[in-house]
């Protein structure tokens, strides 16, 4: 990419603003590690990594991402000075690297043992384009955080000039700590939808997931479903979009993307007086069944000197699918996922309990390249759904799970390329909801 997804280094963290002391210069160990991938030497890189990082990396791992780096960039030209921001018991440093053909951002995360506990690449300072065909004249935003006392996640409320009775959508997340625009590299996903949707005259309301802001309270915790992570702060949601004047508390829409789409029927068994739904390249297999294919989508299409590194990783996936239990240890499933989270979204499958959506307004949208939830989820959507006489279904071909245009294979590269969700898709909702 232009932030480089290898899924070798898989690390799922979530900080607080909370200040962490160290005994460390954090800046100068991000330059030595840097140097030390300059130079070969990646038995001492080893020697800096944490527990669990050595868990997924050997030195045969490391010198594969750096070669593979460096054929894909060139060599290294110049390295800038590294940049330290502190979050809970964390450093997370930032270094620029100007190789030959482009410039980006190395991140290494330390721990307070000064041990690089998370690795990854990134676009510098990414900006981001409002799409053509926005008139921002058409609306304003206000700020309105969740309610919750203990986790006021920050959330944005996005509203049409001069206008009263209005329909409003509750953009809801996919997985992993999302912020309220979906932020990745240039692109700002979730906010194409808020400001295409308000340009037509439609109330919106995002979110960033508690897990954001607030994730240290939750990673220590192996009792946390997707109760905790989805549910809490929809319900807060909806208690903001009904006190917003200009809308209609009886044309309340959820638009839920990816593991929220796959959570609608989950949704709707919890809630009352939802309008309808929209699905955003909403999964409907078991988490275990996705991974274990975009893992092997992955490495099918990854460079012969990377394919290894996702061996580990499939056989996660597939002791997740075919061996999870209550009792199964942390390091048998892929980082960051609990036993128990598991097995309630298991439990909470649109195969298990997709009839509560059998007699609801819903709308479809899906990717034809989109390799994290295919298309073929759509089709088993459809088949659940083929009573429902109000489910729509809309293919899009060359849109990716971002919803964003491309050509050929879709990889996480394309994902760091600028561009807008089209006008397309934004006026397919419009339709959906106005109708």
């Amino acid at each position: 990419m232009k932030r480089i997804f290898f899924i070798f280094f898989l690390v799922v963290w979530f900080g607080q603003n909370a200040m962490a002391q160290f005994n460390f210069d954090a800046s100068k160990k991000a330059q030595e590690a840097i140097y030390l991938f300059r130079q070969q030497k990646f038995e001492g890189l080893m020697l800096r990594m944490s527990p669990e990082m050595k868990r997924y990396l050997d030195v045969e791992k490391l010198q594969g991402f750096w070669d593979g780096l460096e054929m894909q960039m060139g060599a290294v030209k110049s390295v800038g000075e590294t940049k330290v921001k502190m979050r809970d018991t964390l450093a997370i440093t930032q270094t620029i690297i100007q190789f030959e053909k482009q410039k980006i951002g190395f991140k290494l995360v330390y721990d307070k043992d000064a041990k690089i506990c998370g690795m990854f690449l990134e676009a510098p300072t990414p900006k981001y384009t409002p799409a053509a065909y926005l008139d921002a004249s058409n609306f304003y935003e206000i700020k309105r955080n969740l309610p919750d006392p203990k986790f006021p996640a920050e959330g944005i409320v996005t509203i049409p000039n001069k206008k009263q009775h209005l329909p409003v959508v509750i953009i809801v997340g996919g997985s992993g700590p999302t912020d309220k625009d979906l932020s990745i590299g240039p692109n700002r996903i979730y906010k194409d939808l808020a400001w295409g949707l308000a340009n037509k005259g439609i109330v919106s309301y995002r979110y960033d997931k508690r897990t954001k802001a607030f994730g240290s309270a939750y990673i220590k915790n192996n009792t946390v479903t997707v109760k905790e992570e989805y549910l809490l702060d929809l319900m807060g949601a909806l208690k903001v979009v009904k006190k917003i004047p200009e809308v209609d508390t009886n044309q309340i829409y959820i638009l839920a993307h990816s593991e929220g789409g796959y959570l609608l029927p989950y949704f709707e068994k919890n809630l009352s007086n939802i309008a309808g739904y929209i699905s955003f390249a909403g999964a409907y297999s078991n988490m275990a069944d996705l991974l274990f294919m975009q893992l092997n989508y992955l490495q099918a299409n990854a460079p012969k000197s990377q394919k290894n590194q996702y061996n580990d990783f499939i056989a996660k996936s597939v002791y997740m699918r075919d061996k999870i239990n209550v009792n199964s240890p942390e390091d048998s499933l892929p980082a960051g996922l609990s036993a128990k989270y598991i097995l309630f979204l298991n439990q909470n499958s649109p195969k298990n309990i997709g009839a509560n959506l059998m007699q609801k307004k819903i709308l479809f949208l899906q990717g034809g390249r989109d390799y994290q939830v295919p298309p073929s989820e759509m089709e088993l959507w459809r088949t659940l759904l083929k009573e429902n006489s109000q489910a729509q279904f809309e293919l899009f071909p060359n849109l990716n799970h971002l919803g964003l245009p491309g050509k050929g294979p879709s990889l996480p590269a394309e994902y760091e390329e600028a561009d807008n969700v089209p006008a397309e898709l934004i006026d397919k909702v419009v339709s959906f909801i106005l109708k």
